[in-house]
């Protein structure tokens, strides 16, 4: 007798059957809800404090730095101490970040200088948050569902990127600015209360290395340095969030100059980003365990750049949104299928320094973002996205043919 037919529109959920998976997916739901609401209201908060771009900036950039300089600390933390305490202290800190800024505000003795010491700390909170959170993973599903897990992991963080903006925004407007630092402070609790009931079976949580903390980092480097499959996955994910990622920066030149649309225009242009991650989270977690996961990270990447080509050589602005909604889904289909490749790869006590090290190619999101502008600025914005999408293809294929590794795993 055959086996019964897989049932997409069910499995997609498959992996939330799993008590400790579904808490930790709550968590991240509350976590990037909040995260989303203080991005907005710090930077509207920053505008009105200081008048100054320049200011918004330099807060987000300081906001940025420790998921750098921290990243290879904080991806030996996950692997020595629980996860769950490690989860605990990072909720612990942003939680008095949101309450701090919140009393500030309430008190009207805010000043910018409180704003740049809260980005720091929230930094460095999330710094750690991240290995810990996603090297947890593996250990709460078995491995036929971590492609699942992963990509509910991008329906969480994708539905708040939609809702969560609007929702600061609203309350912004609502309330004067005073409530947004409340509710994320709320949301933040709602968090620490989820994480707090986190019951991990076994070992999941525990340590699974020993030795001293010089000799750990080192051989996490090491690893990552002699494995030519994660250096073909990390240097493919380097090119995309160098070359690619870095879009958002042109949007709203695009939009004013190319589209005339304003403002109100830049934001759906965002959010039908947004909404086009989510389809491509719920899409990539109901193909259950698929064989040959390299060609969905390297099918992604492609994907990626050729559509930024397509939209800066688009007309009209409604088939503008159309690729917008394409291209988020890319940016889920490859951000998923790399994380899940480096979890399945990569053996259970490295997990953590393996992770943090993927995801320092974000560093170079600035740096792209950069090169963007200047284009832009000699060139139009138009011709930049052409050009960053077409280095993005050739790199990427460069690299496949010169390290083929990562389409074959």
């Amino acid at each position: 007798m055959s086996d019964a037919p897989r049932k997409p529109l069910r499995d997609i959920f498959l992996s939330l059957k799993y008590r400790d998976f579904s808490l930790v997916w709550v968590g991240m739901l509350g976590w990037s809800g909040a995260m989303w609401m203080e991005n907005i209201a710090r930077n509207w908060l920053v505008w009105k404090l200081t008048g100054s771009a320049l200011d918004i900036g330099l807060t987000n950039l300081v906001r940025s730095l420790p998921q750098v300089f921290l990243a290879l600390p904080a991806g030996l933390a996950a692997d020595r101490f629980n996860k769950k305490v490690v989860l605990l202290c990072c909720q612990i800190v942003s939680f008095a970040g949101y309450l701090g800024m919140f009393l500030l505000v309430v008190s009207g003795r805010v000043e910018i200088w409180h704003v740049y010491v809260a980005a720091g700390v929230m930094g460095c909170s999330m710094a750690f948050n991240q290995p810990a959170r996603q090297s947890l993973v593996p250990r709460l599903v078995p491995s036929h569902l971590l492609l699942n897990a992963m990509g509910l992991n991008h329906v969480a963080t994708n539905s708040t990127r939609v809702l969560g903006p609007a929702l600061g925004g609203l309350l912004i407007w609502k309330d004067g600015g005073d409530v947004r630092f409340a509710y994320a402070a709320a949301a933040t609790i709602f968090l620490l209360v989820v994480v707090t009931t986190l019951l991990l079976r076994g070992s999941e949580g525990r340590s699974l290395i020993t030795g001293g903390a010089k000799k750990q980092l080192l051989e996490g480097i090491s690893y990552v340095i002699h494995s030519r499959n994660i250096l073909s996955l990390i240097l493919t994910s380097l090119v995309v969030f160098t070359f690619a990622m870095p879009y958002n920066t042109l949007l709203p030149v695009i939009s004013d100059t190319v589209f005339g649309i304003g403002p109100g225009g830049y934001g759906l242009l965002l959010s039908a980003a947004g909404f086009g991650a989510l389809s491509g989270g719920l899409a990539v977690a109901s193909m259950g365990d698929v064989k040959r996961k390299g060609w969905l990270l390297v099918g992604g990447g492609v994907l990626f750049g050729s559509l930024l080509i397509v939209l800066g050589s688009v007309p009209w602005v409604g088939l503008a949104f159309v690729v917008m909604v394409l291209i988020g889904a890319s940016q889920s289909l490859f951000m998923t299928s790399g994380n899940t490749l480096i979890l399945k790869i990569t053996p259970v006590p490295l997990q953590g320094r393996v992770m943090s090290a993927y995801h320092l190619d974000h560093a170079l999101m600035p740096l792209g973002s950069a090169l963007a502008g200047f284009i832009a600025d000699a060139a139009g914005a138009s011709s930049a996205l052409i050009l960053m999408g077409s280095i993005c293809l050739i790199l990427i294929f460069v690299i496949s043919l010169i390290m083929p590794q990562a389409r074959r795993l």
